[in-house]
């Protein structure tokens, strides 16, 4: 998730995709080729262990949502001003794709049940079929030249499924091959955008496209991130746990507010950067807090409703 927030700071802070940015080219599109799994890591885990699907925790999801749908489209009120009709458009935040990872992530969530049940029943061979038109469905559209191509429902439908799969046919390897595959897909995918931007004509478009989520390097890293913190020796803190839970209301708040948040930590970041890496995780603190209290919130409304 801290990756996910650097990702956006460089992206809309910074204005990566722009071909006027000030920005350091070679360190910046490191840092994007670093970052740019995060989203697709955090959707294989899901897809790892297997959502298991329940009333209390979709409502939960969705009552968190709107909590910071208002939070945030009051802070962007305050800070730089929003229309009536934004806040009108997207008042079911979930509906209106207000967050598309979250509007997409809600849709799974729903299907999820199906998609477990279809990993248990379907034959091997049946499976291998499906993966692999899912598989050339979603990298064979990267051709299509168009930014953003993997940000979909399909995109996170499809590495839910490759969790599944890969979890059931138990593939195993060693840690070694999957730093070596990671550190691989690393280099080439920085190579590439920066290529991209700096010696093709309006660069930073291909560059950006190369950065969409359906690269393969970009899921190939997703997987071995996985992997590999998979293998390490795991702690365990109750109090740690508990505050992390809501991990994800730092997307959504920092996500929701946007451009002006982003911006202003950038400058930070540009004009001293130990007190702007210290206050992008100050900001990612802040919204954890945020998220506990909501869901300590909605566990006790829903356990009065349930009396």
């Amino acid at each position: 998730m801290a990756a996910i927030c650097f990702w956006h700071i460089i992206i809309h802070g910074y204005g990566y995709m722009k071909s006027d940015t000030n920005c350091n080219i070679l360190l910046v599109s490191f840092c994007c080729a670093l970052f740019s799994p995060a989203v697709y890591c955090f959707m294989f885990i899901s897809g790892w262990y297997g959502i298991k699907f329940s009333l209390k925790k979709y409502a939960h999801l969705a009552f968190i949502a709107f909590i910071c749908y208002c939070l945030s489209i009051s802070i962007r009120y305050f800070w730089g001003g929003v229309s009536p009709a934004i806040v009108i458009e997207f008042f079911f935040p979930i509906s209106c794709n207000y967050w598309w990872f979250l509007t997409c992530y809600a849709m799974v969530f729903l299907v999820a049940p199906f998609i477990n049940l279809g990993f248990e029943q379907l034959e091997a061979k049946t499976l291998k079929q499906i993966m692999g038109i899912m598989t050339f469905i979603e990298i064979v559209c990267l051709l299509n030249l168009v930014p953003n191509r993997g940000s979909s429902f399909f995109g996170l439908l499809y590495i839910y499924c490759l969790g599944r799969y890969i979890k059931r046919n138990d593939y195993s390897f060693s840690s070694s091959r999957f730093t070596l595959v990671y550190f691989i897909s690393l280099v080439v995918l920085w190579i590439s955008i920066f290529w991209g931007y700096d010696f093709v004509l309006n660069g930073s478009k291909l560059s950006f496209i190369l950065l969409s989520y359906n690269n393969p390097c970009i899921i190939l890293m997703a997987i071995c991130i996985f992997f590999l913190f998979q293998k390490l020796k795991p702690t365990y803190n109750k109090k740690i746990n508990t505050i992390l839970s809501d991990v994800l209301s730092i997307y959504l708040l920092t996500e929701g507010i946007g451009g002006p948040l982003y911006i202003f930590l950038a400058n930070t970041i540009s004009n001293n950067w130990p007190l702007g890496i210290l206050m992008v995780f100050l900001v990612m603190f802040i919204a954890l807090i945020i998220g506990k209290l909501i869901s300590i919130s909605f566990i006790w409304l829903w356990e009065k409703k349930n009396r």
